[in-house]
């Protein structure tokens, strides 16, 4: 087991006894993220301690060593919590491999109760156990609306789906409300983050075409999550729509399986490129949502700025409840390159450090979104003259000289003509204001 500790830096618990074991496992169950055992044992076989541990609540995966596999053996763990079979006097990599696979699955599932049942910041939902997670979704944009409906009807459907929008946008929240809303109550949610799963082989052990089969045979649903999809190898994608499309055609299996895939990429312009396979494509663009980037959305920007407010002025124990309307302005023209993800996190920077104890000011913006978001006013000028009553003239100085350096590639010489002043003088106040190149 050396192996597993000097990767995961886990701690391992090994008993003779399984009673002990299960004592053990009652007491410590929330620090628990696999467990291993043999099916054969003198006090009690695997299934009745798999009886014994076994909890909805709990997240926990579960492999059986056993001398041999068969059929019915096979069957007899199906209406269990097993994450996996292995024969005992296989190669030990091949079980270390599952055990790797199945505490990468316990930590999936802690990340996706965490968001189900947080606050689900990052895309800007609240919980609200009177609610679904489709009418928490905070907006006034009609294009977001129109998405809470297909979610609406997405949850009562075997369809399968394509999200894509900018990385920040929210597709993680979308996922979250239909899994956490759809009547289609599946027994399985395998997700999988493809930016790991390069490696087909990795791949494969995965999302094994066996392991599909015994789903299939349980009468099972499963619901097969698939984030960032268009980072797959090609050959991942070949072996994925192989499988895929042979137990989805299957009549028997009508509606047991389904797909919800996610990317910040252009899978279609991908297709032609050769990049991703077209007939995967097809295979999971049943249901295409796009979400749009908060530049697009900038009804919303109002109403996720007073949450986030809110939220982070509760978290950091502070009284924050007025704001500068100004602020607003000044956000509405920002371009928002990290979109939702990154409003939540200017928001909690400036609750953070501000002055106030009460009101958040425009001096509190970062720099960063102030001078993009001057520049944009006709009247540039009085507003830098206003502004700089608010903020230090050298931190106008410093903004001054990164934008110049950026519009000169960060050719100094090029920036000091620029700005007028001598090469001399940049060098001395790029060391002084700390601008780094």
């Amino acid at each position: 087991m050396q192996p597993i500790t000097e990767q995961f830096e886990l701690v391992i618990e090994s008993f003779h006894n399984p009673i002990k074991a299960i004592q053990f496992i009652e007491k410590h169950h929330e620090s628990i993220s696999v467990i291993v055992t043999d099916f054969h044992m003198p006090e009690i076989d695997g299934v009745e301690l798999i009886q014994r541990i076994e909890r909805k609540d709990r997240f926990y995966q579960i492999i059986i060593l056993t001398g041999g596999l068969n059929r019915k053996l096979t069957e007899s763990f199906l209406h269990m919590n097993i994450f996996d079979l292995k024969e005992k006097d296989m190669p030990f990599y091949k079980i270390l491999t599952s055990i790797r696979q199945a505490h990468q699955f316990y930590l999936n599932k802690i990340e996706l109760n965490k968001r189900l049942s947080s606050f689900l910041v990052n895309s800007g939902v609240q919980e609200n156990n009177s609610t679904s997670l489709i009418d928490d979704i905070l907006t006034s944009n009609q294009k977001v609306k129109d998405i809470k409906s297909s979610i609406q009807k997405l949850k009562s459907s075997n369809a399968n789906c394509l999200l894509t929008g900018e990385s920040g946008t929210g597709k993680d929240m979308v996922i979250d409300a239909i899994l956490g809303t759809e009547d289609r109550n599946s027994d399985f949610i395998l997700m999988i983050n493809c930016s790991e799963m390069r490696d087909r082989e990795v791949f494969e052990k995965i999302i094994s075409e066996e392991k599909l089969e015994v789903i299939e045979k349980s009468n099972s649903e499963v619901t097969i999550v698939l984030d960032e999809v268009s980072d797959l190898s090609l050959e991942s994608q070949a072996y994925l729509h192989k499988i895929l499309n042979t137990l989805m055609h299957d009549n028997k299996n009508s509606g047991k399986i389904r797909l919800i895939a996610s990317t910040q990429k252009n899978l279609f312009q991908m297709t032609r490129e050769n990049l991703f396979r077209e007939d995967l494509y097809f295979l999971i663009n049943v249901v295409g949502i796009e979400l749009p980037p908060l530049r697009e959305r900038k009804e919303d920007i109002q109403i996720l700025f007073e949450y986030f407010l809110k939220y982070y002025s509760t978290q950091e124990k502070k009284i924050i409840n007025d704001y500068e309307r100004k602020i607003i302005r000044y956000f509405e023209d920002y371009y928002w390159p990290g979109n939702i993800r990154e409003l939540k996190n200017v928001v909690h920077r400036m609750v953070l450090f501000s002055k106030s104890k009460h009101k958040l000011s425009v001096s509190e913006i970062p720099n960063e979104i102030l001078d993009y978001s001057m520049q944009s006013l006709p009247n540039y000028k009085e507003e830098k003259e206003k502004i700089s009553e608010e903020l230090s003239i050298k931190n106008l100085e410093k903004i001054t000289i990164e934008k110049a350096l950026k519009k000169a590639n960060y050719n100094k010489e090029m920036a000091a003509r620029a700005l007028g002043i001598s090469r001399a003088s940049i060098y001395r106040k790029m060391k002084e204001y700390g601008i780094k190149i």
